[in-house]
């Protein structure tokens, strides 16, 4: 015994008696068994909408910032490009003091 009264199942009467089944007592219980589960896949299907928009927005996020860091670092080259040219120039300016000042 479950200790649930359940009315689908007629117990057998005696011991040359079958257990019968009462189709109709079974429907409803499944029936609305249906409709709550349809109801909750629904739900998750919504949310599964809902994280799939959000991955998306955060895929053109990441998007972004792969085209700023490919900038920032086409940057950081031409800089340190800049860096040596006038590191070069620097020295040929002291060397070419260091002459003035020979002469």
């Amino acid at each position: 015994k479950l200790g649930y009264d359940f009315s689908g199942v007629d117990a057998p009467k005696n011991d040359k008696d079958n257990y019968g089944l009462r189709y109709s007592e079974f429907v409803v219980p499944l029936v609305k068994a249906m409709q709550e589960q349809q109801t909750l896949i629904q739900s998750q299907e919504a949310i599964v909408e809902e994280q799939r928009a959000v991955i998306k927005e955060q895929q053109a996020i990441d998007k972004q910032h792969q085209g700023m860091i490919q900038i920032q670092q086409a940057t950081d080259e031409e800089q340190q490009v800049m860096i040596q040219s006038q590191a070069a120039l620097i020295k040929k300016l002291e060397e070419r003091i260091t002459t003035l000042e020979k002469n």
